[in-house]
C-alpha cells in the first residue's frame, strides 16, 4: 500500500465533488492518460506534461512516480486539462519540482503548502479563477517567472515583495486596486506587466525597483504617476 493512500483518496473526493455532471469523465480514462503521461516524463528529465484533455483532477497515481521510476518531477505542465484542485499533497510530495505551469485551468486557489517548494523557479497560472495567493508566497524564494494573467486577484499578499529573485512578474486582467508599497524589493524584477486592472495608484517604491526596464500600466483608474518613476536609472 502507498504511504500517501489515505491522503490521496481524500484529495480524490474533494476534486471529484467539485466536478459537475457536464463535466464528467470516466477516472478509469483519466488514469489511463495519467499513467500515459508518466511513462513519458519517464523517458525525460522528469517533465510530464499534459494539455487540452479532460483531467478535472490529480490522480493519486502521480504521487508514485519517483517511487516507481527512480527519479524525480521537475517539472508538471497541465495546460487546459479543466484542473479544479490543486492537492495539499502535490506540494507535499514533489518538493523538487522547478517549473509549475497550470495555465487555463478552473483553479479557484492555491494551497497554501504550495510555498514549501522553495526549487521552483518557474510559476504559470495565467487563465483561471484565482482571487488570492497564499499569504507567503514570499517563500518561494528561488522563483524567477511568474505569471498571473486573467484571473480574479484583488490584492497581492504583503510578502509578494520577498521574492528578490524573480525578474520577470504578469499580472495583466485582473481586479488589482493597489499594490504593496515595498516593490523595490524586488530587486531582480526587470519587467513589470500591470494592465488592465483597477489601480488608482502606483506605489512609490516601482521608481526605485534597481533593476526594473519595462513597465505596462495600461487600462487602469490612473489619475497621476509617482513622480520617483522620474528617477528611475533603469
Amino acid at each position: 500500500m502507498s504511504h500517501h493512500e489515505g491522503g490521496d483518496d481524500a484529495s480524490y473526493a474533494t476534486a471529484k465533488s467539485k466536478i459537475s455532471v457536464k463535466d464528467y469523465v470516466d477516472p478509469r480514462q483519466v488514469r489511463l492518460i495519467w499513467q500515459e503521461a508518466m511513462y513519458e516524463a519517464s523517458l525525460t528529465k522528469g517533465v510530464i506534461s499534459i494539455s487540452w484533455k479532460s483531467v478535472p483532477f490529480i490522480d493519486p497515481v502521480l504521487y508514485d512516480f519517483h517511487h516507481k521510476f527512480g527519479k524525480p518531477l521537475v517539472h508538471v505542465r497541465l495546460i487546459g486539462v479543466k484542473l479544479k484542485v490543486l492537492p495539499e499533497e502535490f506540494a507535499e510530495t514533489f518538493r523538487e519540482l522547478e517549473a509549475l505551469s497550470l495555465e487555463n485551468n478552473q483553479l479557484e486557489q492555491i494551497p497554501d503548502n504550495v510555498t514549501q517548494l522553495t526549487q521552483l523557479r518557474e510559476l504559470y497560472l495565467a487563465n483561471n479563477f484565482l482571487r488570492h495567493l497564499p499569504e507567503r508566497i514570499g517563500y518561494l524564494c528561488n522563483l524567477t517567472q511568474l505569471s498571473l494573467n486573467n484571473n480574479r486577484l484583488e490584492s497581492l499578499p504583503a510578502t509578494f515583495s520577498a521574492l528578490n529573485m524573480i525578474r520577470r512578474i504578469d499580472l495583466e486582467c485582473n481586479n488589482l486596486r493597489s499594490l504593496p508599497d515595498n516593490f523595490d524589493n524586488l530587486t531582480n524584477c526587470e519587467v513589470l506587466n500591470l494592465n488592465r486592472n483597477k489601480l488608482m495608484r502606483l506605489p512609490r517604491s516601482i521608481g526605485a525597483m534597481p533593476s526594473l526596464t519595462s513597465l505596462s500600466a495600461s487600462w487602469n483608474e490612473l489619475t497621476q504617476l509617482p513622480s520617483e518613476l522620474c528617477h528611475s536609472r533603469t
